[in-house]
Formats: C-alpha cells, structure tokens, sequence
C-alpha cells in the first residue's frame, strides 16, 4: 500500500527550488546516514544539480520566473512491503505516466521505517508554458472531469496511485470517497473497521464493500458485475432471479459467506440493495453511450488544430531561439525589458495627445538602448561561443517537441480515416430503407453547405468588435438604424406643412446619427488591437468548422457511394437470377421505383431477406 500526499507549502524563490531539491536529492541526511537511494529525473537530468538548472531553463523559456516555484508530492509505501528497487520503479512510472508535460525530480529515501518518493514537480507546463494549477473538487466538477495539460487534481492522483499500486500486487487503499461513503451503526463493527483503515486487522467485509462500489462503478449490466467481481476480485457472486438476497462467496475457506443486506445494515449505506446496484448499471450504460455519441470526428479534428497550434508557436520560438538563448543567459532580464518596449509601442498606437506620444517614443528609445547593452553584456561576459550553444540548445528542445506533435499527428490523421472507414462501413449492418437513407444523407450535406454559406457572409470585422465591447457595437448600430427608420416616416409625410413641421425633427435626428457614428469610430479606434486579435480567433474558429464540415459531407458522400454500389450489386444479382428462371429483367428507367418488366417487386424488401439469408448489408 502507497499513500499519496502533498506538501502544502512551497517556496516561491529560485532559492527554496534549489533548497528544496539538494534535500531530496542529496545523499546523505544531516546525521551523515545514508538517506537517497536512487534520484530519476523526468525531462530533465537525473543529477540534482544539473536537474535545478534545467529547471530553471524551462522557467526562462516560457517567461514563467516569477511567484511559486514548484510542487512537492510524496508517495509513501506500508513498512516492508516494497524493496528500494521496486519503490523507485514505481515511482518513476507513476510521474511519467501523470507529470508527462512538467520537468520532475524524483528521489527514493531510505532513511525512515517505510520507504518513500519525492517528487519535485516544476511549477511550468512544458507543452502550454502555463504555471501547474492544483485544481480542487468542486472545480474539477465544474471542468465535467476534463483537466488541460498544466492541471493536477489530487483525487486522480490517489485513483492513479491505488491503481499501480494493484498493478504491482501491492496493497491499496481506496480514496477517500470510498471510505466515507461506508457509515459504521456499532462500536465493534466501527473498532474493526477502524483497525483495518490503519492495517493492524484485516477486514474481508469492509473489502468486500470496496470491491463492490470499485467494480459496480465500471459495470454497465448485471452479467458484467458478476464476470468482474470473479476476474478481478477472485469473489463469487451468485445472483438469482428467484432469490431475494444476493450473496458473495469466497475462495477462502476460512471466510464466510455475506449477504449484500448484511453489507446494507452494516455500514447503514443504502447503496448496498439490489435497485441500487441496478440503478448504477442504467447510469453506467447511458454515461457510456453519451461518450461514444461526444468521441467523434470533432474530437480528431480539435485535437489535430491544437497540435498545429502547438507546432506554429515551436516553429516561432525557434526563430526567436536568439532572443531566448539572451534571455536564459540574462537571468529574464531582456525579455522583461523587451515586454516593456511591447507595452509602450501598443500605448503610443493608442494615444491621442501628441506631446503623450512624443514622451512615449522617447521612453522606447531609451528602453531600446537598456536591450542593446544587456545584448553587449552578455557577448563581454559569455562570448559568443556561448551565446551560440545556448541559442542551439533552444533549438534542439523546441524541435524536439515539434517531432513529438508531428507523431501525434500522424496517429491523429490515421484516426480520422479509420473514423470514416468505419462510418461508411457501419451503413452495411443497418436497417433503413435505401432510399430513406440516400434522401437523409443528401438533405444532411445540403444543410451542411448552407452551414458554411453562413459562415461567408460572416461580418468578421463587426463580430470581433461587438465581442470585445461586449455588445456594444451592436447597440449603436441598433439605436442608429432606429433612428433612420423614425426619419424614414417624416419623409413620407407629403404635406407642404407637415414637412415643414418634420423639418427641424429631421435634422435633430441626423445630429444624433452623426453622434451614434462618432462614438462608433471612437469605439473602433480604442479596442484596434483586441478587436485585431478577436478577428483572428474567429477566422480560426470558422475555418475549423469548416474543416469539420467538409469532413461530414465528405463522409455522407462515401455512404451514398456505397448504397449506390449495392443497389447496383444487388440489380445485376437479381436481372441474372430472373433470366435464369425465365423472368423479366429490372426496368432500367424505373430502378427508383424498384419495378421489375413481367415482375413486380420492392427493392428494400428483397435485399433485406437477401440480409436474413446471406448477411449482406447496406
């Protein structure tokens, strides 16, 4: 058995990072015993030193120096159950497999009675550049269980930790849900479990209990829950449709028979009843079938976009691997200077008073002047040698990881052709009328194409604005076009009187539209850059869904293929089998209409009797 921890505090200077690590990773305790047993690093070295320093690489590159540093979890194994071998085997699997996209150092003490890991995990998200954020349960809930790449949540951790645990033959402790969730009514039942909980006595019962919530959570049927509770628990269940009780039997002479109500008044939990369990069945297979119907072509599609993404911006970092290779080499100094320079070059675009942005300007001179001499520092304190391998040593990481995203893709792309494959083929095992089915597909990629006709006429330029001042754009357009259509009636009126009346109304009017057109330029001007922003966002959105639908037409275009190429098999099939007996032969110009000359037949009827007797499908 492993429990699963994390350190609460964690330092957020480069100094408690260095501290933290030579702890874990240095050799010896401060009595001078033996205390490391083997240290293991995950994309950085396994030497703790050089490991700090590829840390610190990592948090130079994403700009990620400032607030906290890192994160420290402990993994720590019941006394005498694991060798210092297996315990750093363990742990080296359990943080590749959970900490793939953060640099962690892992270290196995022996030093106290139960051996134990460390893992020090780099506050900076390789793959996103984001700092690690620990989410918790409620927030987890609120993600509907999805976590990005640079999120941790803890139960998953403890799941994660209990099942290798299992993998190895190794005690585990369920989380802690599952030990909530079983309620003790007496003193001698809440002592035993109790004992158990701290393993000073085992308890089958309370095991059983476990067995049957982890297994029920993964069961979709009651044929299920039988076959896994034998497989995975070596636990007998005998569960009739005539009796009342179900009962678990064991292969353990020495263990008695228990009745799923012996569990019910046990632990006072009415999850133990007979409905419960057929209830959790229902949930499961209904859960189950919403994912099959979400793990589409969308899916693929997402994922390969985000990957491109990911590729666009390692490509970029590369062409900025020089300013990077500074950067690392100036301790963050030239990219906080250089952020400057960003910040004061978007305000000067933005500013009105001349006298502002001749102030500006010269501020951005003498930044400007700051990024030459730290550039000229660096070259009299490293040379240039230095400068070169750092610069190389960028580029080597960053194309690294577009070789990595390049592999994902290829699996994306051969995911996306298998999802089309078995689209087309999965049309052969069903029912539906032929002609029913082709009149659907065509309908669907009509709808499809008016779809992405829409997104043409998109104004991207009035979306993206209305967007970033939330709504506000289209409330002047709104309040303008009003009062267009109020000067539109006073025009109309043909009376020489009453258009003298209108007169004045109308160029009040008119002054209010020029009003409402000013504070719409004055809109656009103040929100350029966002606005320059959100039209890029947008396009991108568009054209992802218009690979999506290209993707769908695509698809319902190869099931119309092969109806079309059955409907013909199964003509010619049947103008042979008619000529052979004598028969007329299918009248060419009424297919459609599944006539036949000398002979009368419906074409959907034969070719499913020709499904019964033969197995061929649509």
């Amino acid at each position: 058995m492993a429990t699963y921890k994390i350190v609460k505090n964690s330092g957020k200077t480069k100094a408690s990072l260095k501290r933290v690590i030579d702890y874990v990773g240095n050799e010896k305790n401060s009595k001078g015993d033996e205390k490391v047993f083997k240290t293991t690093g995950i994309n950085i070295s396994d030497e703790w030193e050089n490991a700090y320093k590829d840390m610190l690489m990592s948090k130079e590159i994403h700009n990620q120096n400032e607030g906290r540093q890192y994160r420290h979890h402990i993994q720590s194994f019941k006394p005498g159950e694991v060798s210092p071998e297996l315990a750093h085997k363990i742990g080296v699997e359990f943080a590749k497999k959970n900490f793939k996209d953060f640099d962690v150092f892992v270290s196995t003490h022996i030093d106290k009675e139960h051996i134990h890991n460390h893992f020090i995990i780099n506050s900076v998200c390789n793959k996103t550049g984001l700092k690690l954020e620990e989410v918790s349960k409620f927030k987890f809930e609120d993600l509907n269980k999805k976590l990005e790449s640079h999120q941790l949540f803890l139960g998953n951790l403890r799941n994660e930790n209990d099942n290798i645990c299992e993998q190895y033959n190794l005690s585990s402790l369920r989380n802690n849900e599952n030990i909530k969730s079983v309620n003790i009514y007496n003193s001698k039942e809440y002592y035993i479990y109790k004992k158990a909980i701290n393993n000073e006595k085992e308890s089958y019962k309370l095991d059983l209990s476990y067995s049957i919530k982890e297994i029920s959570e993964k069961s979709e049927n009651k044929k299920e829950f039988i076959a896994k509770m034998k497989k995975e628990k070596n636990i007998i269940v005998i569960w009739e449709k005539n009796k009342k009780n179900i009962t678990f039997k064991f292969n353990d002479p020495d263990k008695k028979n228990i009745r799923l109500t012996n569990l019910e008044k046990t632990y006072k939990d009415s999850f133990f009843t007979k409905e419960s369990l057929e209830k959790k069945f229902n949930e499961n297979a209904k859960n189950n079938k919403i994912k099959v119907k979400k793990e589409n072509i969308y899916t693929f599609i997402q994922e390969k976009n985000k990957n491109n993404k990911d590729i666009e911006k390692y490509r970029n970092y590369i062409m900025d691997s020089y300013k990077l290779a500074l950067n690392k080499l100036s301790k963050n100094e030239y990219f906080k200077i250089d952020t400057e320079i960003k910040q004061l070059k978007y305000n000067f675009s933005n500013e009105k008073i001349e006298k502002e942005k001749e102030q500006i300007l010269l501020n951005i001179r003498e930044k400007e002047k700051e990024l030459q001499k730290i550039e000229k520092d660096i070259f009299s304190e490293f040379g240039s040698e230095k400068v070169v391998e750092t610069k190389n040593e960028v580029i080597k990481f960053y194309e690294e990881k577009i070789k990595k995203t390049v592999e994902k893709n290829i699996d994306l792309y051969d995911n996306i052709s298998e999802f089309k494959q078995k689209t087309i083929e999965n049309v052969r095992n069903e029912n539906m009328d032929s002609q029913k089915k082709t009149f659907l597909l065509k309908n669907e990629i009509k709808k499809f194409k008016a779809i992405q006709e829409k997104y043409k006429k998109i104004d991207i330029q009035f979306l993206a604005l209305n967007n970033v001042t939330k709504g506000a754009a289209k409330r002047l357009t709104k309040e303008f076009y009003l009062l267009e259509r109020e000067k539109e009636k006073l025009n109309s009126n043909s009376g020489i009187i009453e258009k003298v009346k209108n007169a004045l109304l109308i160029k009040d009017i008119e002054q209010k539209q020029i009003k409402l057109q000013k504070n719409f330029s004055n809109l656009k001007e103040e929100f350029r850059q966002p606005v320059t922003d959100e039209i890029s966002r947008i396009i991108k959105l568009i054209n992802e869904n218009q690979e999506l639908l290209n993707e769908r037409i695509e698809i319902n275009k190869g099931i119309i293929e092969v109806i079309k190429s059955e409907r013909e098999r199964f003509v010619s099939l049947k103008n042979n089998e008619l000529k052979n007996s004598g028969g007329g032969i299918i009248i060419k110009n009424n297919e459609e209409k599944g006539q036949i000359k000398g002979k009368s037949y419906n074409f959907d009827e034969e070719l499913g009797e020709k499904k019964k007797k033969k197995g061929m499908g649509i």
